[in-house]
């Protein structure tokens, strides 16, 4: 029986695919992730450094605290190398004492490193260079969503599932590549391996020097792979991964507030930046989520941010003012499209400062 003419004209309700779960995250982890993970392009990155204590020896770098930026600390990342004999720690100081940062801009980092004859030193000291990379730095937000999830700071993951949710390509046997899964084992032991620490002025007569693991790989499941293998080893020979890893995050002080994140975090988009450290979008948005406490927040979701601070942030150095400003509103476009925020304005400027005034889509991002 037909229905009446009432009934096919009512008009049919549209659903929405369900939005996936937020997870929180700590402000002073993003502003972690932002900072202390900055590129060689960075001014304020300084040439690396060995030293030696009673508790060890180490590979340092250090980033300067941002002289423009009153929110900025001093990070220095550091790597312990106890196992190295007295004869290469010897070699690794020489080494050390001869890089020049600005030639490695010039000339790229892995060719002005190639110099270095002893191939353990070199991969030392580039993958402190690289330490948190875009791709890391969306693995980290990875770790976290679990751990939110779940409830707990350790996480267990299998190693195909981070695989896929970065958005790498399966071959046709359903695996993936070896050179995907060697490089993410890379990955996830440079952010174990590698230790941050910064000092907190609470007061001007109380300093707080905090020492920070972002990550530690706690066991790792193997099927496939020798009963012999070493997570060291590997990474630093560049074969293989482990089928499945647990891992312990570090927590991160209350008094950073916490941040609300969008479920719809394009974790798979790494898959458009493998070869590229400009995954501009995402050190945006991870630099917006740092600065998500209530008392920068105008009007409860208006961010100012100088136009200085968004460059740095971003990474845009070159000296072409015209590009480095394109690239920027390219990238706040893409996280309007993208419904992280709802608008953004270049307000007048005042005392020769330029600033960007975001208007922040707090059903995606806010603080908690």
């Amino acid at each position: 029986m037909v229905g009446s003419l009432e009934e096919t004209q009512r008009p049919v309700e549209i659903r929405r695919p369900e939005e996936p779960e937020p997870f929180t995250l700590n402000a002073q982890l993003l502003e972690i992730l932002i900072r202390a993970g900055a590129s060689i392009r960075n001014p304020d990155v300084l040439p690396p450094v060995v030293r030696s204590d009673r508790r060890g020896r180490y590979l340092e770098l250090r980033i300067a605290k941002d002289p423009e930026d009153e929110r900025s600390y001093e990070y220095v990342r550091r790597i312990q190398l106890d196992e190295l004999d007295d004869e290469t720690w010897n070699l690794l100081k020489e080494e050390c004492a001869q890089i020049q940062l600005q030639a490695c801009r010039d000339n790229g980092l892995k060719n002005e490193l190639e110099k270095i004859g002893d191939e353990k030193i070199r991969k030392f000291i580039y993958s402190l260079f690289m330490y948190l990379t875009p791709r890391q730095m969306v693995m980290v937000l990875y770790m976290h969503r679990e751990a939110s999830r779940r409830r707990s700071l350790v996480v267990d993951f299998a190693a195909n599932d981070l695989l896929e949710t970065l958005g790498y390509t399966r071959q046709s046997d359903g695996s993936f590549p070896s050179k995907y899964r060697a490089q993410m084992h890379r990955d996830l032991v440079d952010i174990h391996r590698t230790e941050i620490y910064y000092t907190n002025q609470l007061t001007k007569r109380d300093t707080k020097l905090i020492f920070k693991s972002i990550m530690r790989i706690k066991t790792v499941s193997l099927r496939n792979l020798p009963r012999d293998f070493d997570i060291m080893q590997a990474a630093e020979d560049g074969y293989g991964c482990a089928d499945s890893y647990t891992v312990e995050l570090e927590p991160f002080d209350d008094i950073a507030g916490s941040v609300l994140f969008s479920g719809s975090f394009q974790f798979a988009r790494q898959q458009q930046c493998l070869h590229t450290s400009d995954d501009y979008a995402t050190r945006l948005l991870i630099f917006l989520g740092s600065r998500m406490r209530p008392h920068l927040l105008k009007e409860g979701k208006l961010l100012t941010v100088t136009k200085r601070t968004l460059y740095s942030r971003l990474e845009l150095f070159g000296k072409n003012g015209g590009r480095n400003n394109k690239i920027l509103w390219e990238t706040i476009q893409e996280l309007k499209d993208n419904h992280w925020i709802l608008g953004a304005r270049e307000l007048p400027k005042a005392a020769r400062t330029a600033s960007i005034e975001f208007e922040i889509n707090l059903e995606k991002l806010r603080p908690l």
